[in-house]
């Protein structure tokens, strides 16, 4: 792979294919090796056919009989060459009707008492005896006519019998110009004539061979009427498929469902109409969904706006218990999602917290939110979402949930999910208390704010807004902790310098902030929190516990998962969920990616997406052409810009060609697939929209924190 992000092995060209970068000698030096090359296969043919001509010639010489005779078995060879002409002949005179008369001719001639008695005829004998053949001859034609005749008649019958409605197409038959009965010739009574039917069909002929001749012999003409009849009754009649030819290479993988579904209680259908019972609404829906398929528009929209209702009744502050489950990030990997809750369980079983970024990167997001609004409308006790990060309407429109939108339903439906995503709770009070025992988690999607310093604060916030770029409510969703493997290779009193840092501007966001370890401890210590749960970082394993090199310590006060396997195709990493048990105890567990259908860039198709391909080809095709004319630059130039047209297509194909590359980068990488995932995909880390100075944000945070602590 290139820098550019090419991948590092390009496909073979043909010596003809236009290279743009070549300099006219690497051209001319091309074409003389190609010259070279032709010549030499040339040569090399000649001296294949000279080989071929004498290995021919020797075999022939050694074949030879004029060889054989000096060799001592010429005689023998001739003799036998003999024998052989003579039986050949005679099965030649034995198969023809001629053959046959003349014959007959020698026996007559061998019985002839004046032949016995001198051993030659006089010419008058002979006139009589050829006279008398002459009329056997016409009588044996006119019986064979006759035969024949009668032999056309069984053959209509048997054509009317084998193929209906022939009689019809047949009509009258002409006859024949040469006189003779049957539309034969007197003077040529071969075995096999064609017949001289007006309107004979040829398509008959080729449905039934022995139809479309006539033959000498009777017995041999029923034998071939029978074996068309065995022919015709062996064929198969032609069926229908029942199946269509699957337009899909892989045969296995269901055609997509492409009847809407509607007929759930959750999308606006009545009890009657109803497929399935109201607390598994979330399956069909999820195996509707798992086929590719899509719902109504007005079932959408009915949907939508019914999980609207239900989350504008929450608080910003969630109150729950456990056990429960959290999950973090999904970003529209629908069918991983799907493996995540086959392996946590049923809903009605399980309490579910998901926290926040449902939507973008992935190319299924439309059916991410669909599942989960089910789900928590058929288990609306213990079923719950939070809000995250991409649940706003810059980053779906930067990224590809809105055009995604746009591509399976439309603006209104967009606009709908938008709405409903202003009603999503900002974070969660998780409370157990075992024995005496209490233990509170706080879980919400980014992290820590300097202007947050107690819990309720949160209850007093606006969320029903676009999120903002600074403030408390843009912190929650997009800060992070300080990354502990920078402190590699630091000395003490600069490690030291690092755990007593609270907050620094987030410069990987363009956001919010990255708070330390004393903030960490600072707001739990005052909240009475045990461990702050967040989500919004991509983890190799799918989870982390953030320890801020105080190894002494139990229990983390800082844990991160991450839900989203193998993260935009490239990162490899395993998702995670956190479990927290009734006792307040917590573990992990675990899943792999799966298989999912694939989608080009941009939902486009693949003409549309093959259009800066091909512009690219005709332009480089209009370069060298120019070139070949001899067109000087200046020309060009009056002719058309042609260096900007073509690095301008150039642009473009590769920056449509980078998407389809940038997993080849990864995979083919010999280095750490996360790590390279990482520096690649970096820049979409940021927040759009906004230019961001860490030193006015320092200025800024130094202002209010004087002005607060």
């Amino acid at each position: 792979m290139s820098d550019s992000g090419e991948p590092a092995t390009e496909s073979k060209r043909s010596p003809r294919s236009p290279r743009g970068d070549e300099t006219p000698e690497e051209r001319s030096k091309r074409r003389e090796e190609r010259r070279a090359r032709r010549k030499e296969k040339a040569e090399k043919e000649k001296d294949r056919e000279k080989d071929k001509e004498k290995k021919e010639r020797k075999r022939k010489r050694s074949c030879s009989p004029r060889r054989k005779r000096e060799e001592g078995d010429g005689e023998e060879v001739t003799k036998d060459k003999e024998k052989k002409r003579k039986s050949s002949h005679d099965k030649g005179r034995k198969s023809s009707p001629r053959g046959e008369r003349d014959k007959d001719k020698e026996k007559k001639r061998k019985a002839s008492p004046r032949d016995k008695k001198s051993g030659s005829s006089s010419p008058r004998s002979k006139r009589k005896s050829s006279s008398r053949k002459s009329s056997v001859v016409k009588e044996k034609d006119v019986e064979a006519a006759r035969a024949a005749e009668e032999t056309a008649e069984k053959l209509k019958a048997s054509v009317a019998r084998l193929v209906p409605g022939s009689e019809k197409e047949s009509g009258s038959r002409t006859p024949s110009p040469s006189g003779s009965p049957g539309g034969m010739s007197g003077t040529r009574p071969h075995a096999l004539q064609k017949l001289t039917h007006s309107k004979f069909s040829k398509s008959i002929a080729a449905a039934t061979p022995a139809t479309y001749y006539r033959c000498g012999s009777s017995d041999m003409l029923f034998q071939n009427i029978e074996q068309a009849k065995k022919t015709i009754a062996s064929k198969k009649p032609i069926v229908e498929a029942s199946e269509t030819i699957p337009d899909r290479v892989l045969t296995h993988i269901p055609y997509p469902e492409t009847v809407r579904l509607q007929k759930l209680r959750i999308l606006g259908c009545g009890e009657e109409e109803a497929i399935c019972p109201p607390g598994d609404e979330w399956k069909a829906m999820r195996d509707h969904l798992h086929k590719e398929g899509r719902l109504e528009k007005s079932a959408a929209l009915h949907l939508i706006a019914a999980a609207r209702a239900h989350l504008e009744v929450q608080p910003n502050l969630l109150e729950l218990s456990p056990p429960i489950t959290l999950c973090g990030d999904i970003h529209g990997q629908f069918y991983d999602l799907c493996k995540l809750i086959d392996d946590i369980g049923h809903p009605k079983d399980i309490q579910y917290l998901f926290l926040g970024d449902y939507v973008d990167r992935g190319d299924f997001s439309t059916e991410v939110c669909f599942f989960l609004f089910s789900m928590m409308l058929s288990h609306p006790k213990s079923f719950f979402m939070l809000r995250g990060n991409h649940e706003c309407r810059l980053l779906t429109t930067n990224f590809n949930f809105r055009r995604e939108c746009y591509y399976k339903y439309d603006e209104e439906v967009y606009d709908a999910i938008m709405d409903c995503f202003d009603a999503l709770p900002i974070a969660a009070l998780i409370t157990s208390n075992v024995a005496g025992v209490s233990k509170r988690y706080f879980a919400c999607h980014g992290g820590l704010s300097p202007e947050l310093h107690d819990i309720q604060q949160v209850t007093t916030l606006d969320r029903m807004v676009e999120p903002p770029d600074c403030g408390i409510l843009c912190d929650l969703l997009w800060s992070d902790p300080m990354p502990e493997d920078e402190t590699i290779g630091m000395s003490a009193s600069e490690l030291e310098d690092w755990k007593n840092m609270t907050f620094r501007p987030n410069v990987t966001r363009g956001c919010a902030w990255e708070f330390g370890q004393k903030a960490l401890e600072e707001f739990v210590t005052k909240n009475n929190i045990d461990c702050i749960m967040r989500a919004h970082e991509v983890k190799r394993v799918g989870y982390e516990e953030h320890y801020f090199h105080q190894y002494d310590r139990t229990s983390p006060q800082l844990i991160t998962v991450f839900s989203a396997p193998n993260y935009c195709d490239m990162y490899e990493n395993r998702a995670a969920y956190l479990n927290i048990l009734s006792s307040g105890e917590y573990k992990f567990g675990q899943i792999s990616w799966s298989a999912h259908p694939y989608c080009l860039p941009n939902f486009e198709d693949v003409f549309t997406f093959s259009y800066p391909f091909v512009q690219e080809c005709v332009a480089q095709m209009y370069v060298d052409l120019l070139d070949w004319l001899g067109v000087d630059d200046e020309d060009k130039e009056r002719l058309m810009n042609v260096s900007e047209t073509y690095s301008m297509i150039q642009q473009r194909r590769k920056a449509r060609q980078q998407r389809i590359t940038a997993i080849k980068t990864v995979l083919l990488s010999s280095k750490d697939g996360f790590d390279q995932a990482l520096k690649i995909d970096q820049t979409n880390e940021r927040r759009p929209g906004i230019s961001f100075n860490p030193l006015d944000a320092r200025a800024k945070f130094a202002v209010k924190r004087s002005n607060t602590w």
